[in-house]
């Protein structure tokens, strides 16, 4: 059995726009201080984009530092469009079940105390360039614009925003070949993005 080793650097640059009205106002609207799935870091590409129709089902286990747990079934698919250098990427946290405790929630401190429940995800769609193909010494880049859908819910118990977002990212990968029998190919990836999302009413 051949296996891949993947080595991967990730760098995010976060950035918040708009403020919070009205009884919203009570909110701290930073992704400290809200449920795991409310704004994560994407999925990294490698400097690849998918070539043929791929179709996953995922399961996520977050442990808070606070003692928080929360379960998630994830979704996502990619579409090849009209060349195999783009493709249309889609990714569901469709339901995550959760469990606070007082600490974590003293710290989030929600609109509505909630100790354990579920809440339905947001819905990600993104169009996914490859820039420059993997050559022997130039590495794969590719470049994601993607859109975030204010379908989820649970903002009232600090799990989602209930808002929409975007985000850029660039990554670039290069595999070395190792030829071995356990490990046939190491890839080293990286990737640099600028996240944005609403938080509020205004822009």
């Amino acid at each position: 059995m051949k296996l891949r080793c993947f080595v991967a650097v990730m760098l995010a640059c976060v950035i918040n726009v708009g403020v919070c009205y009205g009884a919203d106002s009570q909110l701290r609207c930073s992704p400290l201080y809200f449920g795991p799935n409310a704004m994560p870091v994407p999925p990294m590409l490698h400097g690849r984009v998918s070539d043929r129709l791929c179709v996953e089902a995922g399961y996520d286990l977050y442990a808070g530092f606070y003692g928080d747990i929360t379960h998630t079934l994830v979704l996502s698919a990619k579409v090849p469009l009209f060349t195999k250098r783009v493709n249309l990427s889609l990714w569901f946290p469709v339901i995550e079940f959760y469990k606070n405790t007082p600490a974590s929630m003293e710290l989030r401190s929600p609109l509505v105390s909630k100790m354990s429940g579920y809440e339905i995800g947001n819905v990600y769609v993104s169009t996914d360039i490859q820039v420059l193909e993997e050559k022997k010494y130039v590495p794969g880049v590719t470049l994601r614009a993607a859109m975030i859908t204010a379908s989820g819910d649970g903002d009232q118990y600090s799990r989602y925003f209930d808002s929409p977002g975007y985000f850029f990212d660039v990554s670039a990968g290069k595999s070395i070949m190792l030829g071995g029998n356990a490990v046939s190919e190491l890839r080293l990836a990286g990737t640099l993005g600028f996240l944005c999302w609403q938080a509020g009413e205004a822009l």
